[in-house]
């Protein structure tokens, strides 16, 4: 169930972010009535899907909900579907977080302290989705925070020289200089160098500053299939995958299409966070879900559909508690 309220055996997903106030959102293993988030109105309940959903009329719905609200129970042929809606809501209230049209929102940030690990994240969309803005704001957010909190990164990428997502967030001025390095592994970086072959490329310009992160240091891979030296940026990400964990070495890495051959191969089994794009990979979202994470093919275009209108951003979590996380949703899986 997810809560607000702190508990022993809790787990934290996310932060619930209002102004700058900060939440914890936790997962707990079992239903327990004293944990569950306090609701003392369901009718933001009633809407055309709710409706639909249970073959209800406006009216019907209405008066359903406020028994709901008073604690009572119809006595005539609604009482069947009463006991149904019911059922659906504390289901709802246990396992999702739906933070509508307020002004407050979810966000996902890196673990406390920096030099604990970043943990292993994989972002998957069509170009112009918004994979590259989503992984580079929450280094921002990082960076922006408590000093305490800041983590070195290094970014490889096929377009760092000229990536307009850096310039948009400012992640290209001075005061951040100290706390990114980038490295451009595109092919006009490779002619204009020094080097004669991919290979010496990536031992002398990459590799040294895979081999040498710290702990706490977040490794981001962006558009690597299109790079100079591809075939050693595909090795050294899946050996991080594996490896980097155990040095404290956080990665995040950028794919085109969630199946992605080789490239994604070990990502299902190795990475904590999937970042899925609904509006613009419907169908594939829908599949992942359904094939990968156990939805019913129903449940998984009701996820789709509920997520989509929720943000650009959907996060898998992988590990448990599996969920999904947007920016004003969050629901167990």
């Amino acid at each position: 169930m997810l809560t607000l309220k702190k508990h022993p055996d809790n787990v934290e997903v996310c932060l619930l972010k209002t102004g700058k106030k900060i939440t914890s959102v936790y997962w707990h293993p079992v239903r327990n009535p004293e944990l569950r988030n306090a609701v003392s109105d369901v009718s933001g309940f009633d809407s055309e899907a709710f409706r639909d959903r249970f073959g209800l009329s406006p009216g019907q719905s209405s008066q359903i909900l406020d028994h709901l609200n008073s604690g009572t129970t119809p006595e005539d042929k609604l009482q069947k579907v009463f006991f149904k809606v019911k059922r659906f809501i504390e289901d709802r209230l246990y396992s999702e977080m739906d933070l509508g049209k307020s002004n407050q929102e979810l966000v996902l940030k890196y673990p406390k302290g920096n030099d604990t690990w970043g943990e292993l994240m994989l972002c998957c969309g069509a170009s112009s989705s918004g994979k590259s803005y989503f992984l580079f704001k929450r280094v921002k957010d990082n960076l922006d925070g408590a000093e305490k909190d800041k983590r070195r990164f290094t970014i490889i990428s096929n377009e760092f020289n000229k990536d307009k997502t850096l310039d948009k967030l400012g992640l290209r001025k001075e005061k951040y200089r100290n706390w990114i390095h980038g490295i451009d592994v595109s092919d006009d970086s490779l002619e204009n160098s020094p080097h004669e072959t991919p290979q010496a490329f990536y031992d002398k310009e990459v590799k040294p500053f895979i081999d040498e992160a710290r702990p706490g240091q977040v490794l981001i891979f962006d558009d690597c299939q299109d790079s100079c030296c591809n075939v050693q940026l595909r090795h050294a990400i899946n050996k991080c995958q594996r490896t980097s964990r155990h040095d404290s070495v956080g990665l995040a890495f950028i794919l085109h299409s969630i199946r992605s051959g080789i490239w994604s191969s070990t990502a299902s089994s190795n990475c904590k966070y999937f970042v899925l794009f609904p509006r613009s990979q419907r169908g594939k979202c829908r599949d992942f879900l359904n094939k990968e994470m156990g939805s019913t093919l129903r449940e998984a275009r009701e996820h789709i559909a509920d997520f989509s209108q929720s943000g650009r951003a959907m996060i898998v979590r992988l590990f448990s508690p599996q969920c999904l996380i947007g920016e004003k949703m969050i629901r167990l899986l």
